[in-house]
């Protein structure tokens, strides 16, 4: 689990590339599309009482190494900002650690999922 980031440069958009964000399941997704109309980068955040849960931030690996991931981050911080969020949570696995140590994320814990078979 990793804690708030400080603020981050502005991530640019590459050509070629759209973003929206829109409100889903009683949350929101950031999805950037690429100008064939794939996925190419998505992300969800979820908001209640000051804290905001970023989760399943995913970047396609045909559109890897070209700042996607950065943009799904911005996107969802602000609709985190907007919302007047004090705290900030990422649930994320260790193929993203790079992406947000990047953006100045820190480790607060390490997460494990657990099955308890019948």
């Amino acid at each position: 689990m990793y804690g708030p980031a400080a603020t981050p440069g502005k991530a640019t958009l590459p050509s070629g590339y759209d973003v929206s964000v829109d409100a889903e399941h009683g949350g929101y997704i950031a999805r950037v599309i690429h100008a064939s109309g794939a996925l190419a980068a998505s992300g969800r955040i979820a908001v209640h009482a000051g804290s905001a849960v970023f989760d399943q931030i995913i970047t396609e690996e045909a559109h890897r190494r070209l700042g996607l991931g950065s943009v799904v981050m911005q996107h969802l911080d602000a609709v985190a900002e907007k919302a007047g969020v004090t705290e900030r949570l990422l649930v994320a696995t260790e193929a993203g650690r790079a992406l947000y140590e990047r953006l100045s994320w820190t480790v607060l814990a390490p997460w494990s999922t657990a099955v308890l078979v019948e």
